[in-house]
């Protein structure tokens, strides 16, 4: 049985580690669901809960063993998603990856049927251009499917109008992740 990989990227002041944190919460207890950790050399990074301290040294050693199945550099420091994601895949359990721009393209060659999902806030540049295909909205939320943005693998695109609706957000990705899901067991 496969699953999916849903790879959250999103600017610096997109929400996006607000909406991590968040889900990280909301689906502790789900086994079929899971956002696997992610080390960094950057202290101020792994102040929130979204990510995982380690020295240069231990990042280094911790890869010299495969213990990482993706790895990137960012503004001089070293982030690494600890496990195999593959087999979680084949196993059935379906993958929220906190991930970077900085590797996406490393990410789309190790797992071709990738789904980005763009994080982003509001703002009058990102408003429906009619390329996109809408999936769901609220007065908070919307989330579409974005046909011509070949940049990211055409992406889904989860725009947020605030901080206050990582609720709504949330309610959105599990009801894309189960959607999908359903599709694979139909179309297995």
């Amino acid at each position: 049985m496969n699953a999916e990989l849903y790879y959250l990227v999103g600017k610096p002041n997109s929400l996006k580690q607000d909406l991590v944190s968040v889900l990280r919460k909301s689906l502790s207890g789900h086994s079929d669901i899971v956002i696997p950790e992610v080390f960094t050399t950057d202290k101020v990074m792994a102040e929130g809960d979204n990510y995982t301290y380690i020295d240069e040294r231990n990042f280094s050693l911790r890869q010299s063993m495969d213990l990482y199945c993706l790895t990137w550099e960012k503004k001089g420091h070293l982030f690494g998603v600890n496990g195999d994601l593959s087999q979680r895949l084949n196993s059935g359990t379906d993958i929220i990856l906190n991930g970077s721009m900085h590797n996406l393209e490393q990410a789309k060659k190790l797992y071709p049927n990738i789904n980005t999902i763009v994080v982003r806030k509001h703002n009058a540049k990102n408003t429906p251009t009619g390329n996109d295909y809408l999936i769901a909205e609220d007065d908070e939320v919307r989330l579409e499917w974005e046909s011509q943005d070949v940049r990211f693998g055409h992406p889904y695109m989860l725009t947020l109008m605030s901080e206050h609706c990582m609720e709504n957000a949330i309610e959105m990705i599990l009801s894309l992740v189960i959607y999908n899901r359903n599709c694979l067991e139909y179309a297995g």
